[in-house]
This record gives structure tokens, sequence and C-alpha cells, in this order.
């Protein structure tokens, strides 16, 4: 495992993939000479299910292949509730917890002639994708005409 790694658990076992392969990115900043470092991660809406009205999270730190989490962010108390906390079993219930309200994240991107002649007809397709937790099945842009003079 390592700062690429994205694991997921699907209700009957962990499904490892690296960051890059559900579309995200990792960075690292700041200067290793002086150990102030910092990971980046991006993780896209999409692979957690989209964006919803509630979102818990936690990361932890691990050792080597078959260890436990020896540290996490935020604390949780299952890290250090044992002797050999390298090869316990812990059982996460710190996660961090952020609440916001229902959104639709649209996005749109448009297709078609970059330029058209005067008094000319062009068609152009628009494309609208909802990144958001607030449902938008069945709804239709409205559309608008605009005449330029």
């Amino acid at each position: 495992m390592g700062p690429h790694n994205f694991i997921k658990w699907t209700g009957n076992g962990w499904e490892y993939k690296s960051i890059n392969d559900i579309g995200g990115s990792y960075a690292y900043t700041g200067d290793t000479n002086t150990g102030l470092q910092t990971l980046e991660i991006k993780i896209p809406w999409s692979v957690l299910g989209g964006k919803k009205s509630k979102f818990a999270i936690i990361a932890w730190v691990v050792g080597g292949e078959g260890s436990s989490a020896v540290d996490t962010a935020p604390a949780d108390p299952a890290v250090g509730d044992s002797e050999n906390e390298w090869t316990d079993d812990d059982t996460f219930t710190g996660l961090y917890l952020e609440e916001w309200f229902l959104m639709s994240d649209l996005t749109v991107s448009i297709s078609g002639p970059q330029a058209i002649g005067i008094n000319r007809m062009a068609e152009y397709t628009v494309y609208v994708k909802n990144e958001g937790s607030l449902d938008v099945t069945g709804r239709r842009p409205r559309r608008e005409y605009m005449k330029l003079k």
C-alpha cells in the first residue's frame, strides 16, 4: 500500500485500486529537507457515489503488508488500544462527518462550429452532466434564443 492506493469497502471485502485508476491524482508539496511535506490527494465525487448531503471520512497510516493502523486523521480511539498496535484489528468510529445542503452540480459543454458566417444558421449540441446530489432526472434545460442585432 502507498499514497497512491484507493481502497473501497464493497460490503463483502476490500477493492484495491490506484488513485490514477479512479481518475484521481496525488502530489507531494513542501520541503523534504525540513520534514514539512504534505500529500494532497484528489478523488472524484463520482467514485464516492456522487455528492451527498452527508459525508464521512477517515484517513490512516499503516506500516507494511499485514499491519494495522498506527495513526488516523481525525484521531480515533481504536488506534493505541493495544500493546501490539502494528498487528491488531482496528474498527474506526471517529470519522469526520460533514453535512451540507443538497445541490445540483451541473457541468456543461457545448460542441459545434467555432465560427459561422453572417446571417447563417448553425447547430450546437449542449451536454449537461449532473455531478451533484440533487436529482435532476427527467429535467430538461430551458432553451433560450438570442437574436443578435
